[in-house]
């Protein structure tokens, strides 16, 4: 069987939005309608997004919270690094605070996921 016909719809959510993120940070100049927010603010959001869909992708294809939680920190780390670096061609800044703003959102995003897939468990647990 293809390779797309075996992908599952959260993996084409992943693989959308990271390949979304990455154009969008890789435009020369930042559109104004998103200047309004805060560039930490948009790279905590976008990694917390990322990490999300990221985690939902491998939950199942790996064990253990403590493995799949540094499997998934390891990836967004050096994607949010290459990330950075990759910006400078265009004519953007490689800023190691952007960085850093990348990895607090993964922080978030893998607090969120795992609150999210305890709760469901528990819920999962009482009804009948």
């Amino acid at each position: 069987m293809k390779l797309c016909c075996r992908l599952r719809w959260r993996d084409w959510a992943l693989l959308s939005f990271w390949l979304l993120a990455f154009t969008a940070t890789h435009l020369p100049k930042v559109p104004q309608s998103v200047g309004r927010m805060s560039d930490k603010t948009l790279h905590s959001l976008s990694f917390t997004i990322l990490t999300g869909l990221l985690s939902w992708v491998l939950a199942s294809r790996i064990t253990g919270v403590v493995r799949h939680c540094a499997t998934v920190l390891l990836i967004i780390a050096v994607y949010g690094a290459i990330d950075e670096l990759l910006q400078i061609p265009v004519g953007r800044r490689c800023d190691f605070y952007d960085w850093l703003a990348d990895m607090r959102g993964a922080i978030v995003g893998l607090a969120l996921f795992h609150l999210a897939k305890w709760t469901a468990q528990k819920i999962g647990r009482r009804s009948p």
